[in-house]
């Protein structure tokens, strides 16, 4: 992402389209970003891109709850009654979101997850926030449909001093395709707390990819849980353009069968007296794979950054497999960056603890991995955030997902 004054002329929306659907092209693992994560089987289909007039089969959207918006099939359908601070329009029409997209998309190359979603989107959505709103404001996207794409596009435009919770919720079957992209623009001051849960059926390939500007004093902190899908990449990047910025990400994956997950990031540290902090702690059992890449890059002038990368796994069987690749660019002299990766299976010495006080063995793993797991829910301030996380990863969650599991027997 460059930076582009919102005043700068912008292209409409229908050129970001086409320039997109040109420069389009899926990558190969020869490509440093994804070198863990084959797009063999993405790559030889032929997807149908959703719209509006494709509604899921025979069915229609559930009345929207307050503050609450419905996505089918990426296409926005409803919307509940927002909460004051909150306005929602067509980035088509919004100068502003479409300098945005434009400062996004248009660096020289070619970003294929968002020019995926432009140049099959239906239209793009601009969010202003315009206050501390108490409210959170619920995402609801739900897929459904075989050889389907799907591609919401959001702008969040985030004034000075204005702050707002987002809980985010992907849900649905179909062997289709998910890829959103969302844009979030944060003003001095500003805050934003980004919850996600990634649900969606077995079969389904979900390619996401979130993109941040953070002036001075803003702070973006988002929590994800990741639990679905075939192919699940979600990829974030962080531009830390103001002073005193914040930017935390917690991010937990369970990943089982011949699933593939991957968590990549990256955070531009431009200036000095910020903070960012990545947090992934996985589950993984069975054939299934798992990723984390993350780049903390801190360039000249950005003096006191304080940038932290921590990546733990749990593996549960001898057939899965885990790729970690952290990193760290660094132009400062003054700064505080660490990195640290760690992969082991549970602990023998614990179990046979806990099994010798008379617990059964598969009761004893699934204490020993919600303990692994507590301490990414424990990091979420937000008390709406970590309940909304929370409901889908209780204990009978994870009992259950234990018993599914591949070697999760006595």
């Amino acid at each position: 992402m460059r930076n582009m004054p919102l005043d700068t002329q912008a292209p409409s929306f229908a050129d970001l389209q086409k320039a997109a659907a040109s420069r389009h092209a899926w990558p190969t693992a020869r490509e440093e970003g994804w070198q863990f994560t084959r797009l063999n089987a993405i790559r030889q289909r032929d997807f149908t891109p959703a719209s509006k007039h494709r509604l899921p089969n025979a069915t229609s959207p559930t009345p929207p709850k307050p503050n609450q918006l419905q996505f089918i099939n990426g296409v926005m359908q409803a919307n509940g009654k927002l909460a004051t601070g909150i306005t929602i329009g067509d980035a088509a029409t919004a100068t502003a979101a479409l300098s945005l997209l434009t400062d996004a998309t248009s660096d020289g190359g070619s970003e294929p997850i968002a020019d995926f979603a432009l140049a099959h989107a239906d239209t793009a959505r601009v969010i202003k926030v315009g206050g501390k709103v108490d409210t959170p404001l619920t995402l609801s996207f739900q897929y459904s449909d075989d050889e389907l794409s799907s591609h919401g596009v959001i702008v969040f435009d985030v004034a000075a001093n204005a702050g707002l919770t987002i809980l985010e919720e992907h849900t649905g079957g179909g062997n289709g395709m998910t890829a959103p992209l969302m844009l979030f623009r944060l003003a001095a001051g500003s805050s934003i707390t980004h919850s996600r849960r990634l649900l969606e059926g077995a079969e389904r390939a979900h390619l996401g990819l979130t993109l941040i500007q953070l002036a001075d004093n803003a702070r973006y902190h988002a929590h994800s849980l990741l639990l679905g899908g075939q192919l699940a990449r979600t990829e974030t990047r962080i531009r830390m353009d103001g002073e005193a910025g914040d930017a935390l990400l917690n991010t937990i994956y369970m990943a089982r069968d011949k699933q593939m997950h991957d968590i990549t990031s990256r955070i531009d540290h431009n200036a000095p007296h910020c903070l960012s902090f990545q947090r992934v702690h996985g589950i993984i059992s069975g054939e299934a794979k798992s990723v984390f890449q993350g780049k903390v890059r801190v360039a000249r002038g950005a003096q006191k950054t304080d940038g932290n990368q921590m990546s733990r796994a749990l593996l549960l069987s001898r057939t899965c497999e885990v790729s970690t690749k952290p990193e760290l660019e660094i132009y400062a002299d003054d700064v505080a960056c660490s990195h640290g990766a760690t992969l082991g299976e549970l602990d023998e010495g614990q179990l046979f603890y806990l099994k010798s006080r008379g617990i059964p063995h598969a009761t004893a793993r699934q204490m020993l991995i919600v303990a692994f797991l507590e301490e990414v829910m424990e990091a979420i301030e937000d008390e709406a955030a970590r309940a909304w996380l929370s409901n889908v990863l209780d204990g009978d969650a994870i009992a259950a997902w234990c018993a599914a599991a591949d070697g999760m027997g006595e």
